[in-house]
């Protein structure tokens, strides 16, 4: 599992979407598509990126713990982020860190 807060995925108008760059969708998207990549599901199956505008966030799943870097790497190309930045990706381990230790559960 990933989070990013502050930054969302949208449609930018009818040729140009984050949100189907971070799937590995073409663009533009084909009015149907048939081949969507294990990220955003299909019909009877949930898609494993969700995106809000307000407040603006983005989270998700990957298959393997070894495909967090790929997925962070592709949203820092989307959002067009510094290679430097690294906190703005929080993953699964760090978000199991953060809730116990808000919640008064830590070590």
């Amino acid at each position: 599992m990933w989070s990013v807060n502050g930054k969302y995925l949208a449609r930018q108008d009818r040729d140009k979407s984050t949100f189907n760059r971070v799937l590995g969708r073409s663009e533009p998207k084909p009015s149907l598509e048939s081949k969507d990549s294990w990220l955003a599901g299909k019909q009877g199956v949930s898609k494993k990126v969700f995106s809000f505008k307000k407040p603006a966030r983005t989270f998700g799943f990957v298959r393997h713990e070894s495909d967090l870097a790929q997925m962070r790497e592709t949203l820092r190309q989307v959002w067009r982020l510094s290679p430097s930045s690294e906190d703005w990706f929080i993953s699964g381990d760090k978000i199991v860190d953060r809730l116990c230790c808000a919640t008064g559960f830590a070590k």
